[in-house]
């Protein structure tokens, strides 16, 4: 997951100048996430996916949750991202929740930013401070679950607001897997993940003659081929590993 985004095609070293790409297999060299905010520069595709399709899907859980939940509750809501990446995306969704949730009530809100110990957190925090709606609870992301749980669960006692104005919700930064667990059990009815669900926790073996798993060739042989197959494995143990 997101701490290998851009990749580099590359031949065996011993091979360069006799390989054939239609033969023989391709090596790919996974280099550490860009820093400085350029993934919220160039993910625009992402963004707009996220509007078109991941929104309305949220937007209904949050009618359910205004249905079955009094928005007069003294109990703060935990909501959480997983796959925050640099914010940039992560904060356009969150104002959409804050939204419709200002708009039904003052229940406090903790929200979850979640990704990897690699990610870029400093554009993050940046990315926070220039919205002065958000409450940023956490400026260093907490890097172990016990000190997850504890944040969260000491946000989420904290007393409801006595004023009208609605409180701002408090973003707690969590650096961990999210194939681990990163919040307190029982704790969350409703998570959201952008386009990361494609990341697995670990590779699979060497992919022959294909980089992506996805294209034509690949699943015309799929049926047979160990390396798709092992693949398929992981990602399915993956998919239960994380719901």
């Amino acid at each position: 997951k997101k701490a290998f985004s851009r990749c580099v095609i590359a031949p065996p070293p011993e091979e360069k100048s006799t390989m054939s790409p239609t033969t023989d297999l391709l090596t790919v060299k996974c280099e550490g996430m860009s820093s400085g905010g350029r993934y919220n520069r160039h993910s625009l595709s992402q963004a707009r996916w996220q509007s078109e399709y991941l929104w309305p899907l949220v937007r209904a859980e949050l009618a359910r949750l205004a249905d079955t939940t009094p928005a007069t509750t003294p109990k703060a809501l935990l909501l959480a991202d997983l796959g925050c990446s640099e914010g940039g995306n992560a904060g356009s969704i969150l104002s959409s929740v804050e939204e419709v949730l200002v708009g039904s009530g003052s229940r406090p809100r903790v929200v979850v930013w979640e990704d990897l110990p690699s990610n870029d957190w400093n554009t993050v925090v940046s990315v926070l401070d220039s919205n002065p709606s958000l409450r940023v609870a956490t400026r260093d992301p907490l890097l172990t679950l016990p000190e997850a749980s504890s944040k969260i669960t000491s946000l989420l006692a904290e007393p409801a607001p006595t004023s009208a104005t609605p409180a701002q919700p408090s973003v707690v930064l969590v650096a961990l897997s999210f194939y681990s667990q990163v919040l307190p059990t029982a704790s969350c009815p409703l998570l959201w993940s952008s386009t990361c669900m494609h990341w697995l926790s670990a590779p699979g073996p060497p992919l022959p003659r294909s980089i992506f798993p996805g294209d034509g060739p690949f699943r015309a042989r799929a049926a047979s081929d160990p390396a798709h197959e092992a693949w398929a494995r992981r990602a399915a143990e993956d998919w239960e590993t994380l719901l």
